[in-house]
């Protein structure tokens, strides 16, 4: 049986390529997601990790010294989660909806684990484990699974 140019097992050959060209462009759209993401998440440890006052060009940008938060913690739990959402809120614009929450802490070196979930413009849903260490830094790390 002699096989048509256009026909490969039964299938023309246009919707072949077009299926090809189909995964290609889902797998370029996924790669491209997983960059901005790990952009987004790259910024936020920087600018939770970057005390404000330290940038000449922008003093307001990044957190407070979070010591007096953490010895006053719970009861400084509200400010401390209204401080890190109205931070990112004002220095990282490719994220909308941003809510903070406190999630389990499972870490030894951990003083407080924040959940913070948001959307990527224009309607993706991401989350990230940010883990506020003892030493006063801060951990960023993507959530596969944002947990509702």
């Amino acid at each position: 049986m002699a096989i048509s140019r256009q026909m490969i097992n039964g299938q023309s050959a246009h919707s072949l390529l077009s299926l090809l060209l189909d995964c290609f462009e889902a797998d370029a759209k996924k790669q491209q997601t997983q960059a901005v993401t790990i952009s987004i998440q790259r910024h936020l440890a920087y600018l939770l990790n970057t005390r404000k006052g330290t940038l000449s060009y922008d003093k307001e940008y990044g957190m407070p010294d979070l010591t007096v938060l953490y010895t006053e913690l719970p009861y400084s739990l509200d400010d401390l989660i209204d401080i890190v959402k109205n931070t990112i809120e004002k220095y990282e614009p490719r994220l909308t909806n941003v809510c903070v929450t406190q999630q389990m802490n499972q870490r030894q070196d951990c003083v407080l684990c924040l959940a913070i979930k948001a959307q990527i413009k224009p309607d993706k849903n991401i989350c990230f484990a940010t883990f506020l260490l003892s030493g006063g830094c801060a951990k960023v790390a993507v959530e596969e699974l944002c947990a509702e």
